[in-house]
């Protein structure tokens, strides 16, 4: 179990089902594959309470655990089996109350119903999250599980809503869009009364100077996903999972993140899925009053029913506006003004946005899942029918008032100005990202591009088409057909250029991005230059004076940096950004012979950026000898990075001598005070520190200290990068160099401290800690610094004190249980170990070290088999960490597979010969063994020996 450093991702959902979860009946309780039918079969025929406590005691441990490593599914099936057996026992309340005599009192499991009840209300949720799609079965079960929600508060009025809220998302997981539609105007009836805030009425709440605002303020963004991906970077929470594993209980059950201000707005909820419900019913009524359910509601409770306030109670008044609604048209006006809608079709219209090839696809909460699945779940020809019903009614000219103008003596009644009815651009929206590729790619396959046109146009949003890249040509040429005005002309022919470079119709797309450069008006024509320059280059058939005269159209337009570096970023191969380069230069010299005075200096930009980003590259060769010709930068800290990024080309393409005279410019040019300097210095001596370059950092290490540019934290960090890499004297070297800089920071000095316990050497490491000041104010840093020193002198007791500070003092953080999991595996004990890494994987992390701990951790239990499982599990993702390997071996070697541990076993010694020395000199590399896996390696290389007389 190598010691290096873990990193925290992700966020965990933790459920504590109390006293009764602390324990485990090892002798009697199931293996994990059978525990969900053992519950089953397990449950008494008639409440007896020894069989009941040690069923609460196998379901409870079980349940928490799953929740926190991520087995929802598994999870959900356990507390369905559960509840069903309690439930059936009729152990929810005690009865023996005659009828009109009161509720009955409270059964001895009414708390445990209640709380398995409450896990399954939310479980379905976060499935959907995970999954990134509805299990409408899965929620079904689950539905019939949830209890409904009272009708008002009795209690705490936001768990109320909280649970309004998860009722209606199983609500609209499972039945008809109608029926949905009738539960979230019920619901927000019941809000409303309960005295919830609604975004629109919120939004024309009078400001200090009596304006408005047409900004939805109560009604949040998108809701986050995890990971973040994350999502990406990161990390973002969830909706539904929590992010504390100290959790428990109702915290736990509630789903809510430890410290977060506000949970999910139940108003929100209940408008998005009741407008993704009337959309899919083909309900514009209903959808009316969804949106009035925003605007107006207290004042129907003293109003008689107006025109266009319909109540959805049948199919006749679907798709129309009826004979009422013709009158007046008062709730069709606030519905076309709502700046709830106008937030809503933005994020809709978004969600179908293309994510870049190759990217993972953006994660999307609970919420926007249930909507698209809602809209999704009509034909398409239903949706487009709502959709032209939508225009109908709402895209004759007819528009709310403009309330985002504020009242002013000139302008005495604002409500008579008008602004486009946003209704149709919603619905539009909607239907769009409810498309999944398949579906909009048969539709155009079957003749009905125009109504995906229609769409995209009412929309005016073309990222949210989706489909292959030809089906989008041929929806988004129609589109462009029609466009009028230069501004709108311009916007969707760039589009479509973009469609077609996507489809490999090269040709097409340099004529509709020269139709766009060609127009007089707009952003057309900058983005149709850059786009015509973008199609030549990918045409390896294109006569290079045309490369060369695109280049100089899309020069002057003056460009930014990035959009230079964008085209020769995403030129397809090698020699496309070697001809993108030669045409920029070319267009530069303006008849010339040297480019300097014609190389803008966003382009000069550029190519410095090309050179840093892909050096050794020929590419990074042409724009490197096109910045030298140009006589590189202008600034002096530009110049200084540019000699810092052309020395690491020239490293890489075994050109020292070049390189060093690129090092000597740059440094002379540097000062201590120039950031960048820094900055860059730092970057490139990490570099070459970890790619082995060493006699190139020799060199720039004394050039930049000589300089001044670089600091005591930056020689430590590269020494310790260099003792990790096994050359301890030049790591040393580098330590002393660092201590001599006198650091005067105490930040200093635990960086120092740090290299010095990576590199094993704790006495050193130890004194350099004592100088980042008293113990009383170090954080989590100090204590894991701490931790290494004592691991090095072998105290691991002491060892895993200091990571317990660290890990208390960085709740939700990987690093330090990893650590604290190591030298529990040290000391013996592996149930603790095996905790530790389970919470690991708990805040999300899979990565093949936590793998691997928690392997030697089943190891030492005696868990061969299991253990076996998780190595395999960690080599799947890192099939080179030879300590895995090792381990896999010695499992096997316990569960008396001969044949393969030896195949293991040479396989770890062929990626790091010290392991057929022995564990000694694994130790030596950095590895840790418990005193049980030392002594089965010694019994399996001593089994190897006596087998046949083969060597491991």
């Amino acid at each position: 179990m190598k010691t290096v450093t873990v990193r925290a991702m992700g966020i965990a959902l933790a459920l504590g089902i109390g006293p009764a979860a602390a324990q485990e009946h090892r002798s009697s309780s199931p293996g994990e594959e059978d525990l969900i039918r053992w519950i089953g079969d397990a449950c008494p025929s008639t409440p007896d309470l020894m069989a009941l406590m040690h069923l609460d005691q196998v379901a409870g441990k079980a349940l928490t655990d799953w929740l926190r490593t991520g087995r929802y599914r598994d999870a959900q099936r356990l507390a369905v089996r559960y509840l069903d057996c309690l439930k059936g026992l009729g152990l929810e309340d005690s009865g023996g109350r005659a009828a009109g005599e009161g509720p009955a009192e409270e059964g001895p499991a009414a708390p445990r119903i209640a709380m398995l009840e409450q896990v399954l209300c939310f479980l379905p949720l976060v499935i959907f999250e995970v999954e990134q799609q509805v299990d409408a079965d899965l929620a079904a079960q689950c539905l019939a599980r949830c209890p409904r929600p009272p009708g008002a508060p009795s209690g705490d009025r936001e768990a109320w809503g909280e649970s309004v809220r998860r009722y209606l998302h199983l609500v609209a997981a499972v039945r008809p869009p109608a029926e949905v539609l009738e539960a979230a105007l019920s619901s927000l009836e019941a809000l409303r009364k309960a005295g919830f805030p609604f975004p629109d009425r919120l939004a024309r709440r009078p400001g200090p100077e009596g304006k408005t605002s047409p900004e939805v303020q109560d009604a949040p963004a998108s809701p986050a996903t995890p990971g973040a991906a994350e999502g990406g970077g990161r990390v973002e929470k969830s909706d539904e999972a929590g992010s504390g594993d100290e959790a428990a209980g109702e915290g736990a059950a509630s789903g809510q993140s430890e410290g977060d201000d506000e949970g999910p707005d139940p108003v929100f909820a209940a408008m998005v899925l009741g407008i993704g419900a009337a959309v899919a019913a083909g309900d514009l009524d209903g959808l009316v009053r969804v949106v009035g359910a925003g605007q107006d509601m207290d004042r129907r409770d003293q109003e008689p029913t107006r025109a266009g306030d319909h109540v959805p109670t049948g199919a006749g008044q679907r798709l129309g506006r009826g004979s009422d609604s013709e009158a007046g048209g008062t709730a069709d006006d606030d519905a076309c003004s709502s700046a709830f809608l106008v937030a809503l079709g933005v994020m809709q219209a978004l969600v179908g946005s293309p994510h870049p090839p190759g990217a993972a696809a953006p994660r999307r909460a609970a919420l926007p899942i249930l909507q698209t699945a809602l809209v999704s779940r009509v034909p398409f020809e239903a949706r487009m029918r709502t959709f032209r019903a939508t225009l109908d009614r709402f895209g004759d000219g007819r528009a709310g008032p403009d309330r985002s103008v504020p009242p002013s003596p000139d302008r005495p009644a604002p409500q008579a100005r008008r602004k486009p009815c946003v209704v149709p651009q919603v619905v539009a929206s909607l239907v769009l990202a409810s498309l999944d590729a398949e579906t909009a790619d048969r539709a155009v396959a079957e003749g009905r591009a125009e109504d995906l046109a229609l769409l995209v146009s009412t929309t005016s949003l073309p990222a949210a088409l989706p489909g292959s890249a030809d089906s989008r040509f041929q929806v988004l040429r129609l589109v462009a057909d029609r466009a009028t005005g230069d501004e709108d002309r311009g916007r969707w022919l760039c589009a479509l250029g973009d469609a077609a470079l996507a489809a490999g119709r090269i040709g097409d797309a340099a004529a509709a991005f020269g139709s766009a450069a060609s127009l007089s008006e707009g952003p057309g024509r900058s983005c149709g230059a850059q786009g015509r320059l973008r199609a030549l280059v990918a045409d390896p058939t294109a006569d290079p004076d045309q490369v060369t005269a695109a280049a100089r159209a899309f020069l002057e337009t003056g460009p930014e940096a990035p959009d230079v570096y964008g085209i020769l970023a995403e030129s397809p191969d090698t020699r496309g950004r070697a001809a993108a380069i030669e045409a920029l230069c070319e267009a530069g010299r303006a008849g010339r012979d040297e480019p300097a005075p014609g190389l803008v200096e966003a382009v000069l930009e550029a190519f410095i950026k090309v050179v840093d980003s892909d050096p050794g590259s020929e590419a990074a060769r042409l724009a490197l000898d096109a910045v030298e010709r140009a006589g590189g930068p202008a600034r002096p800290e530009d110049r200084v990075i540019w000699g810092l990024v052309s020395a690491r080309h020239h490293v890489l393409v075994n050109q020292e001598r070049e390189a060093d005279r690129a090092l000597k410019t740059a440094f002379c040019l540097a000062r201590p005070d120039t950031e960048g300097a820094k900055e860059g210095t730092a970057a490139l001596l990490r570099w070459l520190a970890a790619n082995d370059h060493v006699r190139v950092l020799d060199r720039a290490v004394a050039l930049a200290r000589t300089a001044r540019v670089v600091e005591a934290p930056v020689l430590a960090q590269v020494g310790a990068i260099r003792g990790e890499r096994g050359d301890r004297r030049r790591a040393k070297a580098l330590l002393r160099q660092a201590v001599l800089a006198r650091p005067s920071e105490r930040d200093d000095w635990l960086t120092i401290a740090d290299a010095y316990a990576r590199i094993d050497e704790p006495t050193l490491a130890s004194a350099a800690l004592d100088k980042a000041g008293p113990e009383a104010s170090w954080d989590r840093r100090h204590h894991m610094i701490r931790g290494r020193i004592e691991m090095d002198r072998r105290r691991y007791r002491e060892a895993a004190a200091a990571y317990t500070r660290a890990a208390d003092l960085a709740r939700g953080e990987c690093e330090p249980l990893f650590f604290r999991g190591l030298v529990r595996l040290l000391l013996g004990d592996a149930e603790g170990a095996v905790q530790d890494f389970e919470r690991c994987r708990a805040l999300g992390d899979e990565s093949p070290q936590v793998l691997g701990g928690l392997a030697y951790a089943h190891f030492d239990q005696s868990a061969w088999d299991r253990a076996e499982r998780v190595f395999r599990e960690a080599l799947a993702k890192d099939e080179k960490a030879a300590d895995n390997h090792v381990g896999l071996a010695m499992a096997l070697f316990r569960q008396g597979r001969l044949d393969e541990a030896r195949r293991s076993f040479e396989r770890a010694v062929e990626l790091e010969p010290a392991m057929k020395k022995g564990y000694a000199e694994a130790e030596k590399k950095g590895y840790v063994y418990s005193a049980i896996e030392k002594k089965t390696w010694t019994e399996m290389v001593r089994a190897f020996r006596g087998s046949k007389g083969r060597k491991p």
